[in-house]
């Protein structure tokens, strides 16, 4: 299990990236298609390990979210809540 520590304006650095993601890959002008070849080509073997487990885990993330139909509430509820494990 990971945990991740708040910051004074209680953002993860994990949901900071996120949000930067989002904007990134929005520019609707923006090939995707050549930007995963650029990613293929120019990052290091380590880096785009990395990268490839955060796209596995948030698709996997996404079909829990999908799949559960508890899970359909307001991503600020989820974010919000105190999970018990």
């Amino acid at each position: 299990m990971t945990f991740s520590i708040r910051n004074s304006s209680g953002t993860t650095s994990e949901e900071k990236i996120a949000q930067k993601l989002n904007i990134i890959v929005s520019d609707l002008n923006l090939d995707l298609e050549q930007v995963g070849k650029m990613v293929a080509r120019v990052l290091p073997t380590l880096t785009f390990s990395r990268v490839m487990v955060v796209l596995e885990s948030a698709q996997a993330e996404r079909e829990k979210i999908i799949n559960e139909p508890r899970m359909h509430h307001d991503y600020r509820d989820w974010r919000n809540h105190d999970w018990e494990e």
